[in-house]
């Protein structure tokens, strides 16, 4: 492979998205990050982070995809007690959901050659999920952002 298109790139998105819209847990499931406050209750976004080189053979390069998958919920949900908890328990879902129930074969499909969802950090920092506030619109959310790094096989062609 040398490269990724549009509609590959499109095909690896809708399969991480697809992780938290089955788990029924959110109010919405974004493929992107919201230019408007989400409102309320727990939702969802998922975008790209980052592409980093990983490692390499005689004349190509593998890629790491790395996908934000944001958990927000407003920060003045009652009871607020419960916030937290409800984060944890949707952020630890979201994360077995790519350690275990994740299928690769829709993206093999679309020719992309996936070596991992690279949890443990085997090219790179591990799955994490850190929490903080998000300001947006004048709102204040509670939010956990899950990095989800994907390893992608052979994506640059290299030449002398």
């Amino acid at each position: 492979m040398s490269g990724l298109t549009v509609a590959q790139a499109k095909a690896l998105q809708s399969v991480v998205r697809a992780v938290p819209q089955r788990l029924g847990l959110f109010r919405n499931v974004l493929g992107h990050e919201p230019k408007n406050a989400p409102g309320r209750g727990l939702s969802c976004s998922v975008f790209v982070h980052e592409i980093t080189p990983t490692t390499s053979g005689l004349n190509v390069t593998s890629l790491r995809v790395t996908f934000n998958v944001r958990l927000q919920t407003p920060m003045l949900e009652d009871p607020e007690d419960d916030i937290d908890p409800e984060l944890v328990s949707a952020a630890v879902s979201v994360m077995a959901g790519y350690a275990g129930g994740f299928t690769l074969s829709e993206i093999e499909a679309d020719g992309i050659d996936v070596r991992a969802i690279d949890i443990r950090g085997m090219s790179g920092a591990a799955m994490t999920a850190p929490f903080g506030y998000l300001n947006h619109d004048g709102k204040v959310y509670r939010a956990v952002v899950i990095t989800v790094p994907i390893i992608i096989n052979d994506v640059l062609a290299e030449s002398a």
